[in-house]
């Protein structure tokens, strides 16, 4: 397994962890990020990974994550409330985490008119994960 299908797995994990944020619906690299039927739902993407230094025989890899927070509901402001509280209740779970190292970056909020408004407050995180010089395998 890479330390990037590792990073996205650990995410996931935190925030499927109980209660499941979005009553579950947390996916990874989903093209579509919230389905017509559903109320919510989080998507986790890997944005760039960048090699930064060589630290003995081991790699340091920055990695930036795009953490999406996705709400409808009947009007806009719900549906940005909704996402908001999602966000922030991701923001918690994810910062929590011992492993990987993680910094704040930024977010960024978006809006679509479709049957029913759709409110996206997308946040970005920069990972630190390490990986041998010579492969992109997780190191223990």
């Amino acid at each position: 397994m890479t330390v990037f299908t590792r990073l996205r797995e650990q995410l996931a994990q935190a925030l499927l962890a109980a209660p499941a944020l979005a009553d579950g619906r947390i996916y990874i690299e989903r093209d579509r990020p919230i389905a017509q039927e559903e109320p919510d739902a989080i998507v986790i993407r890997l944005l760039s990974a960048d090699a930064s230094q060589k630290v003995h025989d081991h790699t340091d890899w920055f990695v930036a994550v795009s953490i999406e927070c996705n709400a409808r509901a009947a009007s806009a402001a719900a549906a940005a409330e909704r996402a908001e509280t999602l966000a922030a209740q991701a923001w918690q779970r994810l910062f929590a985490l011992a492993d990987p190292d993680m910094e704040r970056q930024g977010v960024e909020w978006q809006h679509a008119a479709e049957d029913t408004p759709i409110a996206q407050l997308a946040m970005r995180v920069m990972a630190l994960v390490r990986t041998p010089q010579s492969s992109l395998e997780s190191t223990p």
